[in-house]
């Protein structure tokens, strides 16, 4: 929905066009990606997230006007390396701002707090992966050739995540932005090391035909340590069945 409301190369709509257009987006996108939820008895959750979804966008307008960002390029594939590794993905969203500066951001349907935690342990990877991709590659499509210019010409390069539940917007750069914009935190500093040493560790151990498989305690030490709760072990209850006891336990 953000995608249709704040397109490339055009103005920012204005707080009555977003109020206006915002339900039929959600029914558009409900309609394409689960139309069940148009059900009478999903009447309140719609309602809900109608109204969260306003909020949100409401908000990022005036992000938007009050950093005189534009958008540059929105759902970009894009394509590069690590450690000789073909990476690929699709960045949400390309932001200019007036000093030629540029961030790769990634929207998140949540709130601000776990992410910070993340960030502030250098164990956040996803934006800073497109980072990555963007200074080792850049934009998969010929088409994006606006977007293309854009990247080359870029001064620097920031990641930045809007966490839409409490419309919180953080960054790892510094100084970047005016001081006193509400909402928005500059964490000045490493966001990702932690998690791109452990990701090139793992590369090495698959490369030499090794897969580590969970410990009974990578749990709690992520949540606690890293920021990061493990929601790919929820998928199966065959998963926990292959962790490795903590050492001490008996297998």
């Amino acid at each position: 929905m953000f995608e249709w409301l704040f397109p490339v190369g055009t103005e920012l709509p204005t707080e009555a066009e977003i109020r206006k257009r915002v339900p039929g987006l959600l029914n558009q996108a409900i309609m394409t990606i689960k139309p069940f939820l148009l059900g009478p008895e999903w009447q309140v959750e719609r309602n809900h997230l109608e109204n969260e979804t306003l909020v949100a966008a409401l908000r990022w307008r005036a992000l938007l006007d009050q950093l005189g960002a534009r958008v540059v390029g929105a759902e970009v594939w894009l394509e590069g390396e690590l450690e000789g590794i073909p990476l690929h993905g699709a960045a949400d969203l390309l932001l200019g701002l007036p000093d030629g500066r540029l961030f790769v951001v990634d929207y998140k349907k949540s709130k601000s707090k776990k992410r910070k935690e993340r960030m502030q342990a250098a164990y956040d990877s996803q934006a800073s992966l497109y980072r990555i991709m963007l200074e080792t590659g850049g934009v998969k499509s010929e088409q994006e050739t606006g977007t293309a210019q854009a990247i080359r010409q870029a001064k620097e390069i920031g990641v930045l995540y809007y966490l839409l539940n409490d419309q919180v917007v953080l960054t790892d750069t510094d100084s970047w932005l005016q001081a006193g914009l509400d909402d928005i935190e500059e964490l000045a500093g490493d966001v990702s090391s932690q998690a791109l040493q452990l990701i090139r560790q793992r590369l090495v151990e698959m490369q030499n035909g090794r897969v580590r498989l969970n410990r009974a305690d990578d749990e709690k030490w992520y949540d606690k340590n890293a920021g990061i709760k493990l929601y790919a072990l929820d998928n199966s209850p065959l998963l926990r069945l292959f962790m490795h006891p903590v050492e001490g336990e008996d297998a």
